[in-house]
């Protein structure tokens, strides 16, 4: 396989990723209604660690998956989660 059709495949990917991350981000604004509604706090420290625990199992099982990456990843992911859901809530 040649450089050129791989980095094709990772650029196909990355457009996924994209497309992933704005449908959790849009289900994100959906949880930010429905706390408001429910009277709940954005921040759920014991969800959150849930969500972190068992994507690191999921990973461990992966071959190429590192705890570190998927730690730093959704550390990144759920506070742009958060401000997305104060902003949701402040408008």
């Amino acid at each position: 396989m040649s450089l050129t059709t791989l980095r094709s495949q990772i650029n196909e990917l990355d457009a996924q990723l994209l497309s992933i991350l704005e449908s959790r981000m849009n289900l994100s604004v959906q949880v930010a209604k429905l706390k408001t509604v429910e009277n709940l706090p954005i921040f759920d420290p014991k969800r959150e660690q849930e969500i972190i625990t068992t994507l690191c199992q999921k990973a461990s099982l992966k071959s190429n998956l590192d705890e570190n990456l998927v730690k730093e990843l959704y550390a990144v992911i759920l506070k742009h989660s958060k401000l997305l859901q104060q902003k949701t809530i402040k408008n």
